[in-house]
């Protein structure tokens, strides 16, 4: 149950997705970057690691994934799939 006064937690308590699209999108805008040499990737504002999960399957290499809300954070390290990629993934709530 949502704490009635945590707007962000009355919002987005339950959801899959915490904002618009796909696996597939964030793919298509990845391509369209120049190059695929990566070496440092951040994913500021990772709500619940749904895009931090495509970009370090992609990519093969750690993606710091990094926002304010504890509640996402928590949710990160709490799904199977994201334990998995966890040599992947950096998650990090900065507060």
């Amino acid at each position: 149950m949502a704490n009635e006064y945590d707007i962000i937690e009355l919002l987005f308590e339950g959801m899959e997705k915490l904002g618009p699209g796909s696996e597939a999108d964030t793919l298509h805008v990845l391509n369209l970057l120049p190059g695929r040499d990566f070496h440092l990737v951040v994913d500021a504002g990772c709500g619940s690691g749904r895009q931090t999960l495509t970009l370090a399957k992609a990519l093969g290499v750690i993606i710091h994934a990094v926002d304010i809300y504890e509640l996402f954070w928590t949710i990160c390290l709490n799904v199977p799939v994201r334990r998995a990629l966890s040599s992947l993934c950096r998650f990090t709530v900065w507060i």
